[in-house]
């Protein structure tokens, strides 16, 4: 009786413990109620809400307010119940004054943030990270879609409306395009974007090409690059960041960068807003196998250390390839730290381009360099193109030549990198509009 009762005791506190255990790891995010918009004088609106946290008695909430642009709206004042430590409740109220009458705008966009502090596990996302998903996405890209003949012109329609209904299904992101006509070509980028929860939100981008070379299926260039950036938004879209993370799927690359030249330029973006960029090109190719990479005689010279390092591992391409410049150096110690932690044993080796690429151009063809010429730190994620595979811009880029689990390797440790530079947080986020004519 004695022991059925000890082992009673054990098997109870094993229970209680458990589902200690199990509370923990599903820590709940803070919920709003009662979200509520209304003027409150000529550059006044009040914000009246309630919050709730299961597991906390206060939370961080913050605001935010866009214009029809989706341009941040400039403040004079936001004061009430907001900051860093505000008890949950019902009837909270927050004023936020502006700069001009608020008859200024056409609409605007209030966005209401709740945060608890709890830790997110960056390693939770990397594990997210789906090879199915990205042969699914990287199955439907491949195929002629450079817009010059109308077979080739109607995949490069077909895989336009893909990536839109992908980003559009996720839950996080605001969809938009932005659409040009230039040198005979209808140019179309496409754009999703996490805003950021933090008053001070700067911008991280993801981007890929999504066209192809002139009668090339492209499937390493650039199918690989887009079922990245999808599976990557996917996966990132679930969560809140202090800053925005931005996604961009870039048409016409492989006509003189025209997409990204046009969005840099279009969009008149600074290293002020955009802290950096992670551009994935050509990111499908590895081997584990010898003599699988070529070096350059020109890259033996210029880099006799990373040289060294694919001879000492006999020419196997099985490495990830990061070109940068001097100002992005930042970047490429976040990715490869990340990749380190979160994907270990996965090598990524960095080539400095100096000057910008002016001396050496092949670490330079990408829309990464669009970046560069604005000043705005950016690097480019891939394979190393035609030094491991031959059959780049050729009608043999084709599916067979897909390493999918390496694929997973390069998102998981771009998914690990974004996450901690764009700061994951536990927010929950609540947008609402308002008509100031109304």
């Amino acid at each position: 009786m004695m022991k059925s009762r000890f082992l009673s005791c054990i098997a109870c506190a094993l229970f209680v413990a458990c589902c200690a255990t199990v509370s923990w790891a599903q820590n709940n995010s803070p919920k709003v109620e009662d979200f509520e918009i209304s003027k409150s004088g000529p550059k006044a609106l009040e914000i009246n809400y309630s919050v709730m946290d299961d597991e906390e008695s206060k939370v961080s909430v913050g605001v935010q307010v866009f214009d029809e642009q989706r341009q941040r709206v400039g403040v004079v004042s936001i004061t009430g119940h907001v900051g860093a430590s505000v008890s949950c409740g019902d009837n909270k109220s927050i004023k936020v004054v502006f700069e001009k009458d608020l008859t200024s705008y056409e609409k605007l966009e209030v966005k209401l943030t709740a945060d608890d502090g709890y830790q997110v596990a960056v390693q939770d996302l990397v594990n997210q990270v789906s090879l199915d998903n990205l042969k699914a996405n990287l199955e439907f890209v491949e195929g002629r879609r450079f817009p010059i003949t109308l077979e080739d012109a109607k995949h490069h329609k077909e895989v336009r409306q893909y990536i839109k209904d992908k980003f559009t299904t996720e839950k996080g992101t605001y969809l938009y395009t932005q659409d040009t006509a230039l040198e005979s070509f209808k140019v179309q980028n496409i754009i999703a974007e996490v805003g950021g929860t933090s008053n001070q939100s700067k911008t991280y981008i993801l981007s890929a090409h999504y066209d192809a070379w002139f009668k090339s299926p492209g499937a390493d260039d650039n199918a690989s690059g887009v079922a990245g950036l999808l599976e990557a938004s996917r996966i990132l879209s679930q969560y809140n960041f202090d800053h925005t993370i931005r996604f961009v799927a870039f048409d016409m690359e492989e006509h003189d960068l025209l997409g990204s030249r046009v969005y840099v330029q279009g969009q008149k973006l600074t290293k002020k807003e955009v802290e950096g960029v992670i551009n994935f090109d050509m990111i499908g190719v590895f081997s584990d196998k010898p003599k699988s990479q070529k070096v350059p005689d020109v890259f033996k010279e210029i880099f006799p250390e990373q040289a060294a390092q694919v001879a000492a591992n006999d020419y196997r391409g099985n490495f990830a390839i990061l070109n940068h410049n001097e100002a992005s150096q930042g970047l490429v110690t976040a990715i490869r730290s990340s990749a380190s932690e979160h994907v270990p044993g996965f090598e990524i080796i960095p080539l400095n381009a100096m000057y910008n690429g002016e001396y050496l151009p092949d670490l330079a063809a990408s829309d990464h360099f669009s970046f560069w010429q604005a000043g705005i730190s950016a690097v480019h994620m891939g394979d190393g193109g035609d030094t491991r595979n031959k059959f780049i811009n050729t009608k043999k880029d084709k599916l067979k030549l897909i390493n999918y689990p390496y694929m997973v390797k390069v998102v998981g440790s771009t998914v690990a990198a974004l996450a901690k530079l764009g700061g994951i947080n536990h927010a929950v986020s609540y947008t609402k509009s308002y008509n100031p004519s109304l």
